[in-house]
């Protein structure tokens, strides 16, 4: 078929078989078309996750820092079903650019759970039990090679992370920009690079763990930048050195 010469598709199925289950079948289709310099692709699929042996058995207890963590036999395997769409833009050399959408909705979720102090017991007691949600996000990257010695890269993410009843996942986030660059001395086996992360302002959450809910804060947290500037020298082709400091602006949250 002429119309399949133009794309590239990748068609695939997993089969689960578990004692406790019957068969499962996660089918997965993905398609890409290339046009010149540009490529758009997609794909489409189902997931299947059974729960692990600690999740499902495990008894934790860590009386020093106040917890204990206990398994939940009655978990149910988790099920997902995904979506993305992308296109990307490559300049052979200078530049590239992409954009991905991405939409999971996961049912019977398996998160961990926070079930307070049971029968006048000291210690907080975590859990794990199974919730809807649903995870949406958008995500823009580009490369540009400045010159033969310098380069960088960004990243731009946007979340929207709902629970099954609609409610923002606490503590996701919304936007986050991330820039990324490098130079490699043409004359010294030296490189340097300079890693950034901005975040955007948003309204943090603590869990309560005495009353077992997420307490959120009336002011929002401000927005903040993380960076980090790290260094390499190589003295054999077999031996490199790596330095670099973490964290220059040296920036904390006390609270959160």
């Amino acid at each position: 078929m002429n119309f399949l010469k133009n794309y590239n598709l990748i068609l695939g199925i997993r089969l689960d078989k578990y004692a406790d289950y019957n068969i499962v079948y996660s089918p997965r289709l993905a398609i890409m078309k290339i046009l010149n310099r540009w490529k758009f692709r997609t794909s489409i699929g189902k997931g299947f996750r059974s729960p692990s042996f600690m999740e499902k058995f495990l008894n934790y207890n860590h009386s020093t820092f106040g917890y204990k963590v206990i398994g939940n036999e009655n978990l149910l395997p988790e099920k997902s079903f995904g979506i993305t769409v992308g296109a990307e833009y490559l300049h052979p050399n200078s530049y590239q650019i992409s954009l991905l959408f991405h939409h999971v909705k996961f049912v019977d979720h398996i998160m961990e759970n926070n079930l307070g102090k049971i029968n006048n017991d000291d210690l907080v007691t975590y859990s794990y039990h199974n919730i809807n949600n649903i995870y949406n996000g958008l995500e823009i990257r580009g490369k540009w090679k400045i010159t033969s010695t310098t380069s960088t890269s960004w990243e731009i993410n946007y979340m929207n992370n709902k629970d099954d009843e609609g409610k923002s996942i606490p503590n996701s986030p919304p936007l986050t920009i991330c820039n990324g660059y490098d130079y490699k001395s043409p004359k010294f086996p030296f490189g340097l690079t300079i890693n950034t992360k901005w975040t955007q302002s948003y309204r943090p959450a603590y869990h309560d763990m005495d009353e077992n809910n997420w307490i959120y804060s009336d002011k929002k947290r401000n927005a903040f930048i993380i960076i980090d500037v790290l260094g390499n020298y190589s003295i054999k082709k077999s031996m490199k050195i790596n330095f670099g400091i973490k964290n220059i602006t040296n920036y904390t949250d006390n609270q959160y």
